[in-house]
């Protein structure tokens, strides 16, 4: 059974989230010839300020 973690970073909300998850459901599908029915996708909001990228915190970029 495929699991895919997505992690972005906040604001988001359900209408958002559910549209990634069917869209990456499909396409990995698609991709992978498995039934969309056994991909397994979760969704981790992350807060600017506990994300960093090159060292610098999203909340100070």
């Amino acid at each position: 059974m495929p699991f895919i973690q997505i992690s972005h970073t906040l604001p988001s909300d359900p209408e958002r989230n559910r549209l990634i998850a069917e869209a990456v459901t499909a396409a990995y599908a698609q991709a992978s010839g498995k039934a969309p029915s056994s991909v397994w996708v979760t969704i981790n909001q992350v807060k600017p300020e506990d994300w960093s990228v090159g060292g610098t915190l999203l909340s100070e970029r």
